[in-house]
């Protein structure tokens, strides 16, 4: 078993040192692109056009979020953290009195800490304003990570939900992530972990309708 991992993690680093010089890369393009979408200038470029209106989209989509209650939470440790210590933070996130309720599963990250525990987390919350739920998000799990940085909080729209549980339960099967799921998936059994978890009340309706 132990044998089968390193096999698998050699490949994976070396596929995360060729990725570094694709995302430097990527990057300045995506300036230069992003300069372009949100430019007044005219332009007959049929994928500038059409990434105009992504764009737009998308800024209804964020508008659209500011009132929702769902988030989408990922925490990754920093060098040094032991898994105990990790689950023991993400327990006492998940029972925290603002969370109403939460799906979440643990992984582990990629690269250089490989070895390191993550996780997401969908949470549902209607307590708190939205700066004092990612204060005391960044709170509960501060001690834990290198900074603050690698606390990932996003507010979701409604429609979102579902997708987002989906990426959790591992029902979302990424191709390009295969092998990665799948020591995911040897490390939990090891560990006699469940593949995701839930706790409180996530208002949900088949179909993904949300309760109102």
């Amino acid at each position: 078993m132990e044998k089968i991992i390193k096999e698998k993690l050699d490949k994976i680093s070396v596929k995360a040192y060729e990725a570094a010089y694709t995302k430097i890369l990527t990057d300045l393009y995506k300036e230069q692109i992003s300069y372009q979408i949100t430019s007044k200038e005219d332009t007959v470029d049929p994928y500038i056009l059409k990434l105009r209106e992504v764009n737009k989209t998308v800024a209804k989509l964020r508008k659209h979020a500011i009132s929702s209650h769902y988030y989408f939470v990922s925490v990754a440790s920093k060098v040094g953290c032991g898994f105990d210590e990790f689950t023991k933070k993400l327990n006492k996130y998940v029972t925290r009195k603002m969370v109403v309720g939460a799906y979440y599963t643990i992984e582990w990250s990629r690269g250089a800490e490989i070895n390191q525990p993550h996780c997401h987390i969908l949470v549902y919350q209607d307590s708190c304003s939205d700066r004092d739920f990612r204060k005391n998000t960044q709170n509960t799990f501060k001690t834990i990570v290198g900074n603050l940085k690698c606390i990932d909080i996003k507010r979701v729209p409604e429609d979102w939900v579902i997708d987002k549980i989906q990426y959790i339960k591992g029902e979302k099967w990424d191709k390009e992530k295969e092998e990665l799921m799948v020591i995911d998936r040897m490390r939990r059994e090891e560990l006699g972990l469940q593949e995701w978890y839930q706790t409180g009340n996530v208002p949900l309706l088949d179909e993904g309708t949300l309760l109102r």
